[in-house]
């Protein structure tokens, strides 16, 4: 049995009859919850295709992307796995977020685009708590290539691109105090400038450059 507040992830909007049959007939003759949904996923990656063409019927896009158009992108992939799920009784919730993402070593960062962005679901597992699967064909994971001439010099411009909005964009207060506080870590007698009063750090000052 789920504890109480896993029962919120059984709820069920109104539902065309058609998908409660389709997750019956997936799983026919499984008995634990773990080879249900984990035949779902081999189902939907299977017998759907990735696509970001979009247009599914407005009034019910689930029904349309599971009968009749049969492809989508991420979001119809998680929502339709934990929807079937959720028909068997089994507690599932859809997760969103970003997946990859390319090492720059000019900057020392990871690049994380909006095309980096993904959704998957999770099942609860009373003995194991919440577990991920995947049901969006592998195919449509695309890795951005990371080797060239055009790969370096993008690299190159995203390295600026993040300095500029570090230092430009975002030298606000606090980053212009922290600036200041790294300097004076290595300047003896400045760093304890910043444990003064602002009156008395600002008197400091004066007789420094007065002398």
């Amino acid at each position: 049995e789920y504890p109480r507040f896993v029962t919120r992830y059984l709820q069920l909007p109104s539902l065309n009859p058609a998908i409660h049959q389709l997750a019956q007939k997936i799983t026919t003759g499984l008995t634990n919850n773990y080879d249900k949904v984990a035949v779902l996923e081999r189902y939907l990656m299977r017998e759907y295709a990735y696509s970001l063409e979009g247009g599914h019927d407005p009034n019910d896009p689930l029904s349309d992307f599971l009968f009749n158009r049969k492809e989508g992108h991420c979001e119809y992939f998680s929502t339709a796995f934990v929807i079937l799920a959720r028909s068997l009784g089994i507690a599932a919730r859809p997760a969103g977020g970003f997946y990859g993402g390319v090492y720059n070593e000019v900057g020392n960062f990871v690049a994380i685009r909006q095309a980096d962005a993904h959704s998957w679901a999770e099942v609860y597992f009373p003995s194991e708590g919440w577990v991920t699967f995947d049901p969006t064909p592998p195919s449509a994971v695309i890795v951005a290539g990371t080797e060239g001439l055009l790969a370096t010099m993008g690299r190159y411009l995203d390295s600026m691109e993040l300095l500029w909005y570090k230092w430009v964009v975002r030298w606000d207060l606090e980053r212009q105090l922290e600036f200041l506080k790294s300097i004076g870590r290595k300047i003896p007698g400045i760093d304890g400038l910043f444990s003064l009063s602002r009156h008395k750090r600002h008197k400091v000052l004066r007789e420094m450059f007065k002398s």
